[in-house]
């Protein structure tokens, strides 16, 4: 497989920001690597850049104002107030730079003698608008965000060099919560960020490992897994395309890091993580960075894009989730059309989630009309462990938690160091003793691909999401 002219196959007329072929190499060629035992070794390198409000003050003390999970409505809302936030470099130009509300994940892979591998998993343009039908149209609530795919598409590596590059410079976020124009400028508050919002992870692994890895990719793609993103639950081995952190981690599974198939179990009575320690050892690190979120079945909904037979909404709708137990102050606020504002003033916010803030600014006249819980008298917690849905996914907001702890201690665990790129700080991680993967990369999609045939020639399909996530395949 060529990955200079890797091939999406989408439609031109439909989705015209896919180029027709894209070049997820840097056009070189990686050099022999030798360690001092002679041992031929690979470098994959995970670069998180944080949502743009991540670490900044907060109304509340000691809530992050990255991505809050303490329950289903803060997470909404966490995710809206990082859309309308936007990033750009502090210099004369202010040029906008990819916000990525709920953080973003670029891998970098050198085997020697390959090209340099510099990508990720994103979505096409067309995902915002079927994003907006998912949540608003179809009232598939929280479920259509964290649980439905979207049509997906692989970072091209000048795309991912740009960003990253933009990112070694100062950078100016820009509150949007608290956005106020006066007099034609933004009298709210605004940060400067000299670290680019950036944390990575370079894992020195056996050249055999890392061989494996760029297998599993290859056959990854093969299988069209490249062309789907999104959902907290899926991942290249059940053939269900990945979000941006489960396609990373991917990379770490198949180099012999982490198991591949079978995911650690989380604790069931955890829906929050264990925080990061620098006493902890780097595989217990990767391990504690897996959690489970018990979703409410009342905040699931979903339809024919996972395989139901119809659409079935959720009893709560996004409005439902932002508006809960807000201040009229905020109401107003969101009413105003706070995401198109800040658009119209400061530039593109990008953003590939709660793109209904910018192309159908709320009014509060209607926002009553748009939740099914106007009173507000709803249940907005998780579930309690053994009800709802046990998501289990991989927190990229625990990643650069984790690096953060090991900076800010200076404490490094055995096979771990400190390291900087630029502006952005790191940790390199020796991992030349890792067995090579064993299991079978994609034996869980064959099976759930041979379910759901059987279940197509007997003529059925689900009809609740109760049945369709019980499909589910490990």
């Amino acid at each position: 497989m060529d990955l200079t002219h890797l091939a999406h196959h989408y439609d031109p007329n439909v989705d015209p920001d896919v180029h027709f072929y894209t070049n997820i190499t840097l056009n070189d060629r990686v050099p022999p690597l030798r360690d001092a035992s002679d041992r031929e070794y690979a470098f994959i390198t995970l670069y998180h850049i944080d949502p743009p409000l991540d670490d900044l003050p907060s109304r509340e003390s000691g809530i992050d104002r990255g991505t809050d999970f303490r329950n289903p409505a803060m997470l909404v809302k966490g995710v809206y107030t990082n859309y309308v936030s936007p990033v750009v470099t502090d210099d004369d130009g202010r040029i906008p730079v990819p916000s990525h509300p709920i953080g973003h994940f670029y891998v970098k892979v050198q085997i020697p003698d390959y090209p340099t591998i510099l990508t990720g998993s994103t979505t096409v343009k067309r995902a915002d608008v079927e994003l907006t039908d998912l949540t608003l149209g179809r009232q598939l609530g929280i479920g259509g965000v964290l649980l439905t795919p979207q049509p997906g598409r692989l970072n091209p590596a000048v795309e991912a060099l740009e960003e990253l590059s933009l990112r070694q410079r100062p950078l100016r976020v820009i509150d949007g919560l608290f956005y106020h124009e006066q007099d034609g400028r933004n009298v709210g508050p605004e940060f400067i960020i000299d670290d680019g919002n950036v944390s990575f992870a370079r894992f020195k692994v056996p050249a055999a490992n890392a061989k494996d890895a760029l297998a599993m990719f290859i056959e990854y793609i093969h299988r069209g897994g490249h062309r789907m993103f999104g959902s907290l639950i899926n991942r290249p081995h059940r053939g269900t395309g990945a979000g941006c952190t489960p396609f990373a981690m991917s990379w770490l599974k198949a180099a012999g890091m982490l198991p591949f198939v079978v995911e650690p179990k989380t604790s069931a009575s955890a829906n929050t993580p264990q925080e990061p320690s620098p006493k902890v050892g780097w595989r217990a690190s990767l391990i504690n960075l897996h959690r489970t979120l018990h979703i409410p079945w009342a905040h699931i909904g979903c339809d024919q894009r996972m395989g139901l037979g119809g659409i079935e909404a959720a009893k709560y709708t996004i409005y439902d989730l932002l508006f809960h137990g807000e201040t009229p102050e905020f109401v107003s606020k969101a009413s105003e059309g706070l995401a198109r504002k800040v658009r119209e003033s400061q530039g593109a916010v990008v953003g590939t989630l709660f793109r209904f803030g910018a192309l159908s600014p709320l009014r509060e006249i209607f926002i009553d009309a748009k939740r099914n819980d106007p009173a507000d008298k709803g249940d907005y917690d998780w579930a309690p462990a053994g009800k709802g849905w046990a998501a289990g996914f991989w927190d990229n907001d625990r990643f650069s938690k984790w690096i953060k702890v090991l900076w800010k201690t200076g404490t490094t665990p055995p096979g771990v160091r400190l390291v900087r790129e630029g502006r952005f700080r790191g940790i390199e991680i020796d991992a030349m003793d890792n067995r090579r993967q064993e299991e079978k990369f994609f034996a869980a999609a064959d099976r759930l691909a041979e379910k759901l045939r059987r279940l197509k020639a007997q003529g059925l399909r689900p009809t609740t999401c109760r049945r369709l996530y019980g499909l589910d395949v490990q």
